[in-house]
């Protein structure tokens, strides 16, 4: 067999791969390396509205009053999926792919078995990646737990408002989708710190069902299901993506503007093998590109990474008695919304 792989080597295999589509953290367009093992950021009030003050031309320069602010520090959950790198291990056919691992060499084999075991890791950590850019969204916080880890809550201080319960059942005869929607708007557009405007919403099913059938009278002749000019970026955000569909927009009615409309069904296999919907299939969640979402990293604390701060370090070590490989992949990540005020989120049915 050939010997270990050294961790450009790891990268390099691991970049042959395609890249799990996401949604969410398509909002997380910036990212921040820490060199340290903690993430620190700094929540300030930065609502830009002020008037510049009147004053004579010979009059000194006003010194502006500087805004309060809240420093937060976590150091961030690893993620360390780890495997054994068994060449006798039966890896799964794709589609089209013949069984050639009968005809392969043993060290064939191994590179094989490494290759899909390093997909698999890489995977899994950024299918993490994208249910914390979710959760930051959906609640303005982020809840950390796990079996080497107590559970922590990683608060960005989204205004409580911006959580709302409505009742869109048959049963409640005051209903109505469109005005909610257009309340919630309004409220980001006070509360955020830009003056945020939604334009995109995710629905769960369930929500989606109730709002439809709420609806579907007066919006037959106002939904467009094109996806014409720059809805072409829409396109490119869910195509290839299992569990989104991209319904289309509505124009405006009653005063609100043209919405962009989603639904989600992603599920991911939480701790127990169990399936969870990544979003609450009875909500509604209210997206702007104002959140300015941000991907940081804290410093990898093992040495053959230098103490750097890496998005991802993958490593293949070996013990010798008895003799065992193992293929490692490390990640310290924390996805940051830097105006957690320009997402809201709609409970709409029990």
């Amino acid at each position: 067999m050939s010997g270990l792989y050294t961790t450009q080597d790891l990268i390099t295999v691991l970049t042959r791969f395609k890249r799990l589509p996401q949604f969410f953290l398509t909002y997380f367009n910036q990212q921040l390396n820490f060199e340290t093992d903690e993430i620190a950021f700094d929540r300030v009030n930065l609502h830009f509205n002020g008037l510049a003050p009147f004053v004579y031309p010979t009059a000194k320069g006003r010194i502006g009053r500087q805004e309060g602010f809240k420093r937060i520090a976590v150091k961030p959950a690893y993620l360390k999926p780890k495997h054994v790198v068994d060449p006798n291990m039966i890896l799964p056919v794709m589609p089209g792919e013949q069984a050639l691992q009968g005809s392969m060499t043993n060290a064939q084999k191994r590179n094989a078995v490494i290759a899909y075991l390093l997909q698999k890791q890489d995977s899994a950590i950024e299918n993490r990646w994208e249910w914390m850019a979710a959760q930051a969204m959906l609640n303005g916080y982020v809840d950390i737990e796990g079996e080497d880890y107590p559970k922590t809550r990683v608060d960005f201080f989204r205004d409580p408002a911006l959580t709302i319960t409505t009742d869109w059942t048959s049963g409640n005869p005051n209903r109505n989708g469109l005005d909610d929607l257009k309340d919630a708007r309004f409220l980001v557009s006070d509360k955020s710190y830009s003056g945020a405007v939604i334009r995109d919403w995710m629905f769960g099913q369930q929500a989606w069902d109730l709002f439809w059938d709420m609806h579907k009278d007066e919006l037959k002749d106002q939904m467009k299901t094109d996806q014409r000019g720059a809805e072409t970026a829409i396109t490119r955000l869910t195509d290839g993506l299992e569990g989104i569909e991209y319904i289309g927009r509505i124009a405006g009615i009653n005063g609100a503007g043209e919405i962009r409309v989603w639904t989600n069904t992603q599920r991911y296999k939480d701790e127990n093998n169990q399936l969870q919907y990544i979003m609450p299939q009875n909500a509604v969640l209210g997206l702007s590109q104002a959140i300015q979402g941000v991907r940081c990293y804290g410093a990898i604390m093992d040495g053959r990474a230098g103490y750097q701060a890496l998005p991802k370090f993958p490593k293949n070590w070996e013990d010798n008695d008895p003799f065992v490989e193992y293929l490692m992949t490390q990640s310290a990540p924390l996805m940051v919304p830097v105006d957690p005020n320009s997402s809201v989120l709609l409970k709409v049915a029990p």
